[in-house]
């Protein structure tokens, strides 16, 4: 194994990890507690380079949920006293630029291309295409093929039935660096 060591340009908090499965590309979202701040990064593994940094308003209460094909995707939650991600955002991992979001969206998982996940209103599976967002068309065989989806639920205070929130991966790290 060759043990490599990449030290970012950045203080702050490694809160998730995303590798990109069709390349060399890793993302990574920081947490600056002292701003109220999150910043995603993405570098290449293999040149070690980095290839964008960038926030967003209310960044703080997003987590990076995946990177696909150059596209990362980062959910949004609304309320600080309620840990659902209300929407999803897609932003091109090499620069940084919006590409599209989902308002009442709950990710789930990307399968061949597709962002897939549950409305959280209706509660029914839908797919996005990864790059503009679009309702994707044909993908319930291979949603099948793939396996059902579970929807984990809970009870608010009020007794209304919500969606749980599906991924927390708060990769705590005292420094910012990495070994590859």
């Amino acid at each position: 194994m060759n043990d490599q060591l990449i030290v970012l340009p950045f203080d702050g908090l490694i809160w998730a990890i995303r590798p990109d499965s069709t390349c060399d590309n890793f993302a990574l979202q920081l947490r600056f507690p002292e701003e109220k701040q999150a910043k995603y990064l993405t570098f290449n593994a293999t040149s070690q380079h980095l290839t964008s940094a960038f926030s967003f308003d209310n960044s703080w209460w997003s987590e990076a949920l995946a990177l696909e094909n150059g596209v990362l995707l980062v959910g949004h939650y609304p309320d600080p006293s309620m840990p659902i991600l209300s929407k999803i955002i897609a932003f091109e991992a090499a620069t940084g630029k919006q590409l599209w979001e989902k308002a009442d969206f709950q990710f789930q998982r990307i399968l061949n291309g597709t962002v897939v996940g549950v409305n959280l209103n209706s509660k029914q599976t839908i797919a996005l295409d990864l790059i503009s967002g679009n309702q994707a068309s044909k993908i319930e065989d291979e949603i099948k093929a793939n396996g059902p989806l579970q929807f984990p639920t809970w009870k608010t205070a009020e007794n209304e039935q919500q969606v749980a929130p599906v991924s927390y991966t708060h990769l705590r790290a005292h420094e910012t660096s990495l070994h590859l």
